[in-house]
């Protein structure tokens, strides 16, 4: 079974894939999302310009789904497609406050994403632990490369761990 509830921000969905069809998973939708919320009351940004041929060309029409796992197979995701400079929208996304990057002992002062992208005729490029820190944008370049059948029909997917050395701003 899969769930679909719209937050007060209509472009974020929250999934669940559990198969699971019981009273107890609105139970635990509600405790994932409040505790989310808590953690993450401010708002980062984020937004994607996805190239090729190293690049120095566009890719237009390209699918991004930015995604953070809840817990219990739930998800926050957004779907954006690029334009024909292959651009994304920027995305607000939730993310901790930077006040707590004073507080001692705070290992990670940001929130984390992954995200996956697709455009026809290319390989999937698979992000993990993209960082979105209060009030930054973050511009999120990808070169794809295309799919001129040399994987025989296997999907072959370039898999990104990111990690920050600290926030950056980009002018987008």
């Amino acid at each position: 079974m899969r769930y679909e509830i719209s937050p007060q921000e209509e472009s974020l969905h929250y999934l669940n894939v559990n198969n699971d069809d019981n009273m107890n998973d609105t139970l635990s939708i509600a405790e994932l999302l409040n505790d989310f919320s808590k953690e993450n009351s401010k708002i980062g940004y984020l937004a994607f310009k996805i190239e090729t041929a190293l690049g120095t060309l566009p890719v237009p029409n390209a699918e991004v789904t930015v995604s953070k796992p809840l817990g219990n197979g739930f998800y926050l995701s957004k779907v954006v497609v690029t334009d024909i400079d292959g651009k994304t929208e920027t995305i607000a996304l939730p993310a901790v406050s930077a006040e707590i990057s004073q507080a001692p002992g705070i290992v990670r002062p940001y929130s984390v994403y992954n995200a996956s992208v697709s455009a026809p005729g290319f390989f999937t490029v698979e992000l993990f632990n993209i960082p979105i820190f209060e009030n930054i944008t973050a511009l999120q370049p990808i070169n794809l490369f295309p799919d001129v059948g040399v994987g025989l029909g296997e999907k072959i997917e370039q898999i990104y761990n990111i990690y920050p050395t600290g926030p950056q701003t980009f002018s987008y």
